[in-house]
Protein backbone atom coordinates (compact mmCIF):
# COMPACT_ATOMS: atom_id res chain seq x y z
CA UNK A 1 0.00 0.00 0.00
CA UNK A 2 2.95 2.77 0.90
CA UNK A 3 4.74 2.07 -2.24
CA UNK A 4 1.77 2.73 -4.48
CA UNK A 5 -0.04 5.63 -1.58
CA UNK A 6 2.95 7.61 -1.02
CA UNK A 7 3.84 9.01 -4.60
CA UNK A 8 0.86 8.97 -5.38
CA UNK A 9 -0.01 11.47 -2.37
CA UNK A 10 3.09 13.47 -2.81
CA UNK A 11 1.41 14.73 -6.16
CA UNK A 12 -0.46 16.79 -3.83
CA UNK A 13 2.74 18.94 -2.67
CA UNK A 14 2.34 22.77 -3.20
CA UNK A 15 5.25 24.40 -3.55
CA UNK A 16 5.53 27.20 -1.57
CA UNK A 17 7.86 29.00 0.82
CA UNK A 18 6.75 26.40 3.76
CA UNK A 19 5.69 23.95 1.35
CA UNK A 20 2.94 21.40 2.22
CA UNK A 21 0.75 18.73 0.78
CA UNK A 22 -2.73 19.37 0.28
CA UNK A 23 -5.86 17.80 1.64
CA UNK A 24 -6.30 14.80 -0.90
CA UNK A 25 -2.46 13.72 0.01
CA UNK A 26 -3.41 14.33 3.76
CA UNK A 27 -6.36 11.93 3.10
CA UNK A 28 -4.18 9.65 1.47
CA UNK A 29 -1.03 9.79 3.57
CA UNK A 30 -3.98 8.93 6.08
CA UNK A 31 -5.02 5.85 4.49
CA UNK A 32 -1.78 4.57 3.73
CA UNK A 33 -0.82 4.73 7.98
CA UNK A 34 -3.80 3.44 8.98
CA UNK A 35 -3.46 -0.04 6.62
CA UNK A 36 0.35 0.16 7.36
CA UNK A 37 -0.84 -0.04 11.11
CA UNK A 38 -3.53 -2.44 10.42
CA UNK A 39 -0.79 -4.98 8.72
CA UNK A 40 1.79 -4.67 11.50
CA UNK A 41 -0.83 -5.64 14.43
CA UNK A 42 -2.37 -8.49 11.78
CA UNK A 43 1.34 -9.75 10.89
CA UNK A 44 2.01 -12.71 12.87
CA UNK A 45 5.26 -12.76 15.35
CA UNK A 46 7.32 -15.65 13.62
CA UNK A 47 9.26 -15.19 11.51
CA UNK A 48 10.30 -12.17 12.96
CA UNK A 49 11.80 -10.86 10.42
CA UNK A 50 8.54 -10.12 8.82
CA UNK A 51 7.52 -8.64 11.96
CA UNK A 52 10.87 -6.09 11.75
CA UNK A 53 9.78 -5.33 7.95
CA UNK A 54 5.81 -4.33 8.57
CA UNK A 55 7.28 -2.36 11.61
CA UNK A 56 9.50 -0.13 9.80
CA UNK A 57 6.72 0.10 7.04
CA UNK A 58 4.26 1.55 9.76
CA UNK A 59 7.03 3.84 11.28
CA UNK A 60 7.39 5.20 8.30
CA UNK A 61 4.00 5.83 7.29
CA UNK A 62 3.38 7.20 10.52
CA UNK A 63 6.24 9.87 10.26
CA UNK A 64 4.51 11.06 6.60
CA UNK A 65 1.12 11.26 8.06
CA UNK A 66 2.31 13.04 11.13
CA UNK A 67 4.59 15.69 8.89
CA UNK A 68 1.76 15.97 6.28
CA UNK A 69 -1.72 16.76 8.64
CA UNK A 70 1.27 19.01 10.82
CA UNK A 71 2.23 20.85 7.76
CA UNK A 72 -1.06 21.39 6.42
CA UNK A 73 -2.79 22.26 9.81
CA UNK A 74 -0.29 24.83 10.00
CA UNK A 75 -0.87 26.16 6.39
CA UNK A 76 -4.62 26.18 7.12
CA UNK A 77 -4.25 27.91 10.54
CA UNK A 78 -1.43 30.76 9.56
CA UNK A 79 -2.57 31.53 5.73
CA UNK A 80 -6.06 30.41 5.18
Amino acid sequence: MSAIGFPFAATFSVPTAVGYVALPGVLIFTLVAACSVACFLRCPVRPLILKIIAFALTVNAIFWFLYCTGYYWLHLAHHA
